[in-house]
């Protein structure tokens, strides 16, 4: 059976951002604090990252450190609003792209389509267990990051 990306609908940015810019919550996953990179091989794993991947700190470099892999990235040209996916063995690494540079503050819009395409990569990759970070996304209101992480990965069956 071949899978097909499953379009939510009336699911946009500023649709989300009326609905869920505020004090809204969304509330639809589940949130359990471990550490990604001491997670079984069933799980594929996603987290955000700089388009300069050589400025990549904390997370992301450990990511590189551990999976190698830095020159596929580097082909899939990062850019903010992007992620990216690479194949390690059993699973799958997701990088979403929020910023250009480390220094930079991604913006809600960017965080949106880099999410968007994560959920379009899962879909299409048949991912059954993914395992993300809380989005280090500074000046921007967790709250409002978290419902978007929540309502573009909610899908018609629960696979997060």
């Amino acid at each position: 059976m071949e899978n097909q990306v499953r379009e939510v609908p009336d699911l946009t940015f500023e649709g989300f951002m009326g609905a869920y810019g505020g004090t809204g919550k969304a509330r639809h996953g589940v949130r359990k604090n471990r550490d990604l990179l001491t997670l079984s091989d069933d799980y594929s794993l996603a987290h955000t990252m700089p388009a300069s991947i050589k400025d990549s700190r904390d997370l992301s470099y450990a990511f590189g450190r551990k999976f190698g892999l830095v020159a596929k990235l580097q082909c899939q040209l990062p850019a903010p609003g992007k992620s990216l996916k690479l194949q390690d063995t059993s699973r799958y690494l997701f990088y979403l792209v929020t910023k250009d540079i480390v220094q930079y503050q991604p913006t809600y819009q960017d965080v949106w389509d880099a999410l968007f395409q994560l959920r379009e990569h899962v879909l299409e990759s048949d991912v059954q267990k993914l395992a993300m970070q809380k989005l280090e996304c500074r000046q921007l209101d967790w709250r409002i990051v978290r419902n978007m992480v929540e309502e573009i990965l909610k899908t018609p069956r629960s696979r997060y």
